[in-house]
């Protein structure tokens, strides 16, 4: 940085390791001029794993990936699968987890969802039908899955673009966790309470680390000057702006406030 020159660096950004945390604070205590930003897709793909990891989900997951194993190992159920997808007029085939990339199993979810008419289709299993218990067990797994995750790797996907803000982390939290209650409030999707207070206990921990306890308000900061903000249409715009600037007020000291 010394080499370039601080003035052409505004912000630092890294996981939240013990070393990296220290190596970031360090850093904008010696260049004044950098804005601490935690790294917020790692916190959206820590969210997408810990979701992953409730009993809820695991033996869901647990048989997507032994679907997505034996389809990656077996030579001919892949040419089986690819010959009845394209009778289908399925574009896509099954998609792998990644060992780190935890959206990957909402990717991988949907591909599997998508397949399943012709994965049944080539089956000779007369207890794997599609009218079965099981398979529609199995179905409504992966649909409750998908809209539970969905938002994440959205967010994940759209944040990693190099047209993305600071101002767009705010906004898209906002959209996962509005995404989130209506899937929960939902009679549709059959969660129990403590299935859906498990949930948004996962959700609620990234949103607090990154917005409510980070080490800056940049994200927030950022999305209040952004003119977007003040251009929604939705119901709630007067709510939403309010929201903010009431929180902007409450971090302010008492005399700031006052002469405000």
């Amino acid at each position: 940085m010394a080499t370039l020159g601080n003035n052409y660096f505004s912000g630092i950004t890294s996981d939240n390791t013990g070393n990296t945390q220290v190596a970031r604070r360090l850093t904008c205590e010696s260049v004044k001029t950098l804005i601490n930003m935690p790294d917020v897709c790692h916190h959206t793909s820590l969210a997408c794993k810990d979701i992953a990891c409730l009993p809820v989900f695991k033996p869901l997951i647990d048989d997507i990936r032994l679907v997505i194993t034996h389809f990656s190992h077996s030579t001919f159920s892949t040419t089986e699968l690819t010959r009845i997808r394209k009778v289908l007029n399925i574009a896509r085939g099954l998609e792998r987890i990644g060992k780190t990339r935890f959206a990957t199993i909402c990717l991988s979810a949907i591909s599997l969802e998508r397949c399943t008419p012709a994965i049944t289709k080539m089956t000779e299993d007369e207890n794997f039908q599609l009218d079965s218990y099981a398979a529609d067990t199995f179905t409504m797994g992966l649909k409750r899955l998908i809209k539970v995750l969905k938002p994440f790797a959205k967010t994940i996907a759209s944040l990693e673009s190099s047209q993305a803000n600071p101002a767009d982390v705010y906004l898209f939290w906002l959209a996962i966790l509005a995404n989130l209650k209506r899937v929960l409030d939902s009679g549709d999707t059959g969660f129990s309470a403590g299935e859906a207070g498990q949930i948004r206990a996962v959700a609620n921990e990234p949103f607090r680390e990154l917005l409510q306890e980070g080490p800056t308000d940049c994200y927030i900061s950022v999305f209040y000057l952004d003119p977007r903000v003040f251009t929604l249409t939705s119901d709630d715009e007067l709510q939403l702006n309010q929201m903010l600037s009431s929180r902007l007020r409450s971090q302010q000291s008492p005399q700031e406030a006052q002469s405000a």
